[in-house]
């Protein structure tokens, strides 16, 4: 089920694995509450780069793939993203 009881308002989920053939890199893909699947997410690909570095499978420069394109994450106090931007649409909320 896309929804379990436990997490009735959903939650996000990252499927990560090591990048076959390149050190230090992870390939990620993203499963947003409320949205399903993501091209990106930024913070999931800093948590992902720091538990990967943590766990002794990248060193403190990661790169990240992901469907809507690759960043770097520099492991550290603080955590540093950098990666290409693009506006996708423009959203207008009202009560």
């Amino acid at each position: 089920a896309a929804q379990e009881a436990a997490f009735d308002a959903g939650m996000n989920v990252h499927f990560v694995a090591p990048t076959p053939g390149e050190d230090d890199a992870m390939t990620m893909r993203v499963w947003e509450r409320g949205a399903g699947v993501t091209e990106a997410c930024g913070t999931g690909a800093t948590a992902v780069a720091r538990a990967a570095h943590d766990w002794g499978l990248v060193g403190e420069r990661v790169t990240v793939h992901m469907d809507g394109g690759d960043v770097q994450v520099a492991v550290g106090d603080p955590m540093v993203l950098r990666g290409p931007s693009a506006f996708i649409a423009g959203i207008v909320v009202t009560s």
